[in-house]
């Protein structure tokens, strides 16, 4: 009985959650970041502001949850088959970058309404994190390299970072994934 209940308190959190999520993602699309305020995002959700407070300090905390959401998904481990893809029988560097960038696609009009407001440096710092992580955790760097390894990785990181930024800003994600991929390892393979 009392795990009945915890189920479906998680599940009400789930939900609570993902709306507050989705209610600042339509609201920086016809409103800049800067001003969205938390009384916004609350009537927009439809929820008071106890429950705001329950699950975020502020609207930077959902953005970061926004983030954190895709990059769970991508740097898990154990990868399912996916709709739109499926990258659960590839476990290399490439097919996780590939794979990021797949879920960027999907979300590429959320994630350009974020990077063309005043909420971008937010988007980027958590983007940087994860690809770092991401980065340190696949990437192969040799030993022997004579540049230090942690301006390498941050030279590896900050460069797919850009791609990333220009794909969706600049280019409007026409290249397909497996180019764009294909283009970072180009442009890195002298490094590796």
């Amino acid at each position: 009985m009392i795990v009945d209940w915890c189920i479906k308190m998680d599940k009400r959190k789930e939900k609570t959650i993902r709306l507050v999520e989705d209610s600042l993602i339509d609201l920086v699309k016809v409103k800049d970041y800067n001003d969205i305020t938390t009384n916004d995002i609350i009537e927009k959700a439809s929820i008071c502001r106890a429950t705001f407070y329950n699950n975020f300090n502020n609207k930077d905390d959902v953005l970061h949850m926004i983030s954190n959401d895709i990059f769970l998904h991508v740097s898990s481990v154990h990868l399912e088959k996916e709709t739109h893809h499926d990258f659960s029988r590839q476990n290399d560097v490439k097919h996780r970058i590939n794979h990021m960038l797949c879920h960027f696609y999907e979300d590429k009009d959320m994630l350009n309404a974020f990077l063309s407001s005043s909420a971008k440096d937010i988007l980027i710092s958590d983007l940087k994190k994860h690809i770092n992580n991401l980065v340190i955790s696949y990437l192969y760097i040799k030993e022997d390299n004579i540049i230090p390894k942690d301006l390498l990785i941050n030279h590896l990181t900050v460069t797919l970072v850009e791609i990333t930024r220009w794909w969706l800003i600049e280019n409007n994600a026409t290249i397909g994934t497996n180019d764009l991929t294909n283009y970072y390892f180009k442009l890195i393979e002298h490094l590796l």
